[in-house]
């Protein structure tokens, strides 16, 4: 049907077979509307389309079913240029905007080469209704060495979600494919769930080699030895991607990605309202699996790395996450941005093998209930910023990791915790710190509680300082150096049990009371005021802060009660750095 005004359809059946290459089904200069009855339309045609409009397609009843089955793309040569242009099959097509909404309903299966669901030169809205997508086709080399691959939804501009039903999967031969792709992605209502099971293009891989090192090696300064450092560059698939902004504001999303990413952005993503609430946006994402291939990436932090170096939200510039619950499995990096702040929301990151988040150039935390429950190391970035929140993190080899391991900044290496609560535990076993600041460390406020079994609690190259009224207790073997001042207590408990609650009490009131979860060498005590310290007993009529385990329990900080049936430790002394059996410090230590 071709028509140069508006296409109608309120009702009754119609089936189309688009065998004919670079064809339409239904196609209008202006208009396709559908307010009813039902289109099924078998799409075989090379770049054939079922419905195509220059004006705009409304979808607002009706089912339109659409079978995209062309094996291979249109090709088409520009007289006077010798171009050569490609284009691919489409349930629906259109030069300015498709909107679905109300009880509309799209269905869109098949093998289709590079093919897409919705494709639209400016939106595509989903105000409603339902959008259903199975796409198994192959991408496509072109002939000019581009690469074309399968979308579920593709704007030039913007895609608008406010409410009703997106569910989409993508096949294992749809390499590189994208769910929803766009230079503006809005989400601000409705359910969406996208399984990505394209796999990656591997782009280029380097490998180099280190010649040995005289003054030692194994990679950390001042070791010895040679080291090989490899690095695999990919095109994988991703469930959204956003040129520029990506918006997740509502809604409930579940997006699964075996070999590649959640969502992607070049310049801003934002989760979540501000002031909004944990409740006002469920996230989920799966980015990665055990089943692909992996790599050794050698070098000083050797340790296997997955081939299509999966993440669940990436961007090469901002992500702020004001509000929202996220669940987010990643077998890299959890959350990676430029520069990353959390402002609220809760929080859940499993991400083993790299960062739960990675703030490259600055990571900070306003605000929210985070939970890195394992991981290489849980936070990271050049500048980190701790104001508020609660944060529970597990690290392998650093929990906190301050450094500059990225290239292209000029920001100076600094941590600085003014508020908040912070658990910080080492899960791994050999040269560890709990926290690792490869530059200054500024404490101001907010309490910070660290475990570990064996290495340092806190190693700092830099300037260090600590002021304001913070509480730092930690519970390992060592650490780099301490807090001193004539109103600083720096003091140290040997032999610390664990599952035992160790309490700070000033005049009958307690300062700061955990219960360990694991045995340590020492317990080092860092607060404004003179306490005394008692071991088992109870806290009452107190405030607590509850910080999330990696084993699904709640682990407690009370503060500002009283302390029962407790005992009193008299083998109290002084913390010094070699009475901690670590190093006397660096340049200015405490």
């Amino acid at each position: 049907v071709d028509c140069s005004e508006e296409i109608l359809i309120e009702g009754g059946t119609i089936t189309l077979d688009v065998s004919a290459d670079d064809a339409k089904g239904l196609k209008s200069d202006s208009l396709i509307n559908m307010t009813g009855g039902s289109v099924v339309a078998t799409v075989k045609g090379a770049g054939s389309k079922a419905m195509k409009a220059d004006k705009g397609v409304v979808i607002r009843g009706g089912v339109l079913t659409a079978y995209l089955m062309a094996e291979t793309p249109f090709q088409e040569t520009d007289a006077s240029s010798g171009e050569v242009n490609f284009s691919y099959n489409a349930a629906i097509s259109c030069n300015q905007e498709i909107t679905i909404q109300e009880e509309g309903k799209v269905i869109v299966e098949g093998a289709g080469i590079a093919a897409k669901g919705l494709n639209a030169d400016a939106n595509v809205n989903i105000l409603g209704g339902a959008l259903q997508l199975n796409l198994t086709g192959k991408h496509c080399v072109e002939t000019t060495g581009d690469t074309t691959s399968v979308c579920g939804v593709k704007a030039d501009h913007q895609v608008l979600m406010t409410s009703g039903f997106v569910d989409m999967t993508m096949g294992t031969d749809a390499n590189a494919s994208k769910g929803i792709k766009a230079e503006y992605v809005d989400i601000k209502g409705g359910t969406v769930s996208i399984t990505n099971n394209g796999k990656y293009f591997s782009t280029s891989t380097t490998t180099t080699s280190s010649s040995s090192n005289p003054f030692g090696g194994g990679g950390r300064p001042g070791g010895g030895g040679s080291s090989t450092i490899t690095t695999v560059n990919s095109t994988v698939a991703k469930a959204i991607k956003g040129d520029r902004e990506v918006n997740i504001m509502g809604g409930t999303l579940v997006l699964k990605v075996p070999s590649g990413k959640g969502i992607t952005c070049d310049s801003l993503i934002t989760i979540g309202q501000k002031n909004g609430e944990d409740t006002d946006l469920s996230l989920t994402i799966v980015a990665g699996s055990q089943n692909e291939s992996t790599y050794s990436n050698g070098g000083e932090n050797n340790r296997t790395k997955y081939t299509c170096v999966p993440k669940g939200i990436n961007c090469d510039g901002e992500v702020v996450i004001n509000s929202g619950t996220l669940d987010i499995t990643s077998y890299d990096t959890g959350i990676k941005g430029r520069y990353l702040t959390v402002n609220g929301g809760k929080i859940s990151i499993w991400a083993s093998y790299d960062q739960g988040l990675h703030g490259e150039y600055e990571l900070t935390v306003n605000g929210g209930d985070i939970l890195v429950s394992e991981s290489y190391e849980a936070m990271e970035g050049i500048k980190m910023t701790f104001n508020g929140g609660v944060t529970s993190n597990y690290g392998k080899d650093d929990v906190w990791n301050c450094s500059k391991a990225t290239t292209g900044s000029n920001n100076t290496i600094q941590l600085t915790v003014n508020g908040g609560y912070h658990y910080l535990k080492i899960i791994g076993s050999g040269d560890t710190d709990v926290i690792d600041s490869n530059g200054s460390f500024s404490f101001t406020g907010g309490v910070v509680i660290m475990e570990t079994g064996s290495g340092s609690t806190l190693d700092c190259d830099g300037t260090k300082s600590f002021s304001g009224t913070p509480i730092l207790m930690l519970f390992g073997e060592k650490t780099e150096g301490v807090p001193s001042g004539s109103d600083i207590c720096n003091k140290m408990i040997k032999s610390i049990s664990a599952n035992t609650r160790y309490s700070a009490v000033v005049d009958n009131r307690v300062q700061a009371s955990f219960t360990t979860t694991a045995s340590a060498s020492s317990l080092m005590y860092f607060a404004p005021g003179f306490p005394s310290f008692y071991s088992g007993g109870s806290v009452n009529n107190s405030k607590e802060v509850y910080f999330r385990s990696n084993e699904n329990t709640t682990l407690t900080f009370s503060y500002d009660g009283t302390i029962s049936n407790g005992s009193q430790i008299t083998n109290v002394t002084s913390a010094t750095a070699s009475s901690m059996g670590g190093g006397a410090g660096g340049p200015g230590g405490w």
